[in-house]
C-alpha cells in the first residue's frame, strides 16, 4: 500500500512538469522533424511546463498549512494544459505525425491521471494505491 499526501503530490507533479519540458526541449531540438509542429508551440508548451514544475517544486517545500489551495491552483492549471494540448494537437493534426499523435495522447492520459489523484487529495489528504500480486 503506497500513501501519497500533498507533499508527495507536489513533487511528482513538479518532477513530471520537468520531465515534459525537458522532453518537449529535446523535441524541438533534434527530433522536430518527425513531430511537425512548429517550434514557437514547442516552446510555448514548455515554457508552461517549466512554469508548472517551479509552482509545484515550491509548493512542495513551501505550501504547510495552505496546501489546497495551491494543489487547486495546479489541478486547474493541468487541467487547462491537457486542454491546451489537445487543442493544438487537433488544430495541426493534419501536419502532425503519428508520433506526435501519440506523444499528445499519452500526455493527456498521463496529466487527466494526475489530476485525478490531485482531486483525491484535496478531497481525502491522501491518496491509497495497492497493488495486488
Amino acid at each position: 500500500m503506497i500513501k501519497l499526501t500533498p507533499h508527495h503530490i507536489f513533487l511528482i507533479d513538479g518532477l513530471g512538469a520537468l520531465f515534459t519540458a525537458a522532453g518537449i526541449g529535446i523535441i524541438a531540438k533534434w527530433l522536430n522533424s518527425y513531430f511537425n509542429l512548429p517550434l514557437p508551440v514547442l516552446y510555448t508548451l514548455g515554457s508552461i511546463a517549466l512554469l508548472f514544475s517551479a509552482y509545484s517544486l515550491t509548493s512542495h517545500w513551501l505550501a504547510k498549512n495552505r496546501w489546497k489551495l495551491f494543489l487547486k491552483i495546479i489541478c486547474i492549471a493541468n487541467l487547462s494544459y491537457c486542454i491546451l494540448s489537445c487543442v493544438i494537437a487537433l488544430v495541426y493534426l493534419k501536419e502532425l505525425s503519428w508520433w506526435a499523435v501519440a506523444y499528445f495522447f499519452a500526455e493527456a492520459v498521463i496529466v487527466s491521471t494526475l489530476v485525478w489523484a490531485e482531486l483525491q487529495i484535496v478531497k481525502k489528504e491522501f491518496l491509497e494505491l495497492s497493488f495486488k500480486r
